[in-house]
């Protein structure tokens, strides 16, 4: 079972929080599913953490999800979810709780701050991916547009996030628009075939699992036609697209997605491109958003310090 770390009861927490205000620690509390965790969530905390002394997170329980999001979530146990958040260096301690809303802790603990991001469309996956993409073509063009050339702009993203930079850079392509200067891809979903060893022989027990996968593409698909989609399916790309994009794609040892990453990485290469894979062996899915292991760090700043070099 996943130990979970720096989590407390309520009433441990309401002990604790008379605790701190008699040392004058200033209190930040949050609250959310934390179910599909990605950069957006690892972000806002980080702002939220800057707001006092100790962040606090209140995580909504199993049942509470259910109640919000229908009977299939969540996709990851409270347990779970718990220990994800207690391995982020910004977040002091979590705890549960079970109605849809915090209105009662609130009014119990009296934090010093209350933060609340707005939603970040990675974490409600749209089965439209065509509308994703939108946005993020909207992005780019209003950078362009706003004095920007292609060789400050850099697209990133991990695991749907790098699926969803690696589409933009095929639709730019495709509809013969400026290029960003480089892309990183951290882990990305690559194609819903699901038919690669790494996801058979890491499929269960390793963060992210095959029956995960096939939820996941079955609800970023808007319909069976998109499988034959180069920007869906990258490994569809046409066998001549060539650009001036250098790409940097990261990959892990024990990631289920690793070797549909590599095939994506080879297939660019052996068109011509300029592509560059970093593999981490001991990492696994999901490793950027746990830097209190110190492997991961450190990887972390090893992908930072290649941006570097490539700007």
């Amino acid at each position: 079972e996943i130990p979970v770390r720096n989590s407390y009861s309520f009433e441990e927490i309401c002990k604790i929080r008379t605790k701190k205000e008699q040392q004058g620690k200033s209190i930040v509390l949050t609250n959310g599913c934390f179910d599909l965790i990605h950069a957006g969530h690892i972000f806002s905390l980080e702002k939220a953490a800057e707001l006092g002394d100790e962040l606090w997170v209140a995580l909504n329980s199993d049942s509470s999800i259910r109640k919000i999001k229908g009977i299939n979530r969540p996709i990851y146990s409270q347990n779970e979810r718990a220990y994800l958040l207690g391995a982020l260096e910004a977040v002091n301690l979590t705890f549960f709780f079970d109605s849809t809303n915090l209105a009662q802790e609130i009014k119990r603990l009296k934090p010093d701050f209350y933060a609340k991001s707005g939603d970040y469309s990675l974490d409600n996956l749209n089965p439209e991916e065509h509308k994703a993409l939108e946005e993020a073509n909207i992005a780019f063009e209003w950078l362009m547009s706003h004095g920007y050339s292609k060789e400050q702009i850099i697209i990133c993203g991990d695991s749907a996030g790098a699926h969803l930079a690696a589409s933009l850079l095929h639709d730019l392509k495709a509809r013969d628009k400026e290029l960003p200067f480089l892309q990183v891809l951290i882990y990305p979903m690559v194609s819903p075939s699901l038919d690669f060893p790494s996801l058979e022989r890491l499929g269960e027990n390793f963060l992210l699992t095959k029956e995960q996968m096939k939820w996941f593409w079955h609800y970023f698909r808007a319909e069976e036609a998109n499988n034959l989609d180069p920007r869906f399916d990258l490994l569809k790309i046409d066998n001549n697209n060539k650009f001036d994009t250098k790409t940097v794609i990261i990959t892990a040892g024990f990631d289920p997605l690793c070797d549909e990453a590599e095939a994506y990485a080879a297939k660019l290469n052996d068109m011509g491109n300029n592509v560059k894979q970093i593999h981490y062996p001991s990492l696994f899915h999901g490793f950027i958003n746990i830097t209190r292991l110190k492997t991961a760090k450190l990887a972390t700043i090893d992908i930072l310090k290649e941006i570097k070099r490539n700007i």
